[in-house]
Parts: C-alpha cells; sequence; structure tokens
C-alpha cells in the first residue's frame, strides 16, 4: 500500500472533517468514496493513458517486447505483427482497477 497526500487550506480541511463526521465516516473514507464517485466523469472527459508496470507483463508477453523491440532498434520494416504487445492498459483495465476503491473503507488494515 501506498499513501498520498494532498494540500487543502484550513477552510476546506474543516468542511470536508465536516461532512465526513456528519456522515458518520473518516476522512480518509470520504475521500475514497469522492474519488470513486469522480473517477468516472473524469475519466469520461479526459483522455488517459496509463502505463502497464513490468509485473503487469507476462512472461510471453515480455519475450514479445523483446523480439519487437529489437527489429525496431535494427531497422527491421515492417516490424512484425505477431510480436507487437500494447504497453498500456485500456479504458476497461484502469476502471476496473479503480472500481476497487470502495472496498478500502471496509478493509480493517487501511482504517486503523
Amino acid at each position: 500500500m501506498e499513501t498520498l497526500s494532498i494540500k487543502v487550506s484550513d477552510l476546506q480541511a474543516y468542511f470536508l472533517k465536516e461532512i465526513a463526521r456528519s456522515n458518520r465516516r473518516t476522512l480518509q473514507q470520504l475521500l475514497w468514496i469522492l474519488l470513486y464517485e469522480g473517477i468516472p466523469y473524469f475519466l469520461e472527459a479526459n483522455e488517459v493513458s496509463v502505463k502497464k508496470r513490468h509485473e503487469d507483463f507476462t512472461e510471453e508477453e515480455h519475450e514479445k517486447m523483446a523480439r519487437f523491440d529489437k527489429a525496431k532498434e535494427e531497422k527491421e520494416y515492417p516490424l512484425p505483427n505477431d510480436c507487437y504487445v500494447c504497453r498500456y492498459f485500456n479504458s476497461s483495465q484502469i476502471e476496473e482497477a479503480l472500481d476497487t476503491i470502495p472496498e478500502n473503507i471496509f478493509n480493517k488494515e487501511l482504517n486503523d
């Protein structure tokens, strides 16, 4: 797990804390809800690209990418189609990953 932090004004912090308190939630839980509810609007209004991490590829995909990169480096045109691997998540994968945010509210480890 990683911790993300943001700076807000004293007044903004006050309002966010009061909104959380009035809904019987912690500030952290409220922020998870706000993130979860706001992300679909953001993704709808903006083009987003998220690169895959090394661990997001299978061993076979790593081998294909190495062949593709070698052919590109050696300028073997046309590049081989059979070893192309998309290196970015598609929008469905991004949404699926972020759809898990509400689960954080019920995760005891994250709420201590």
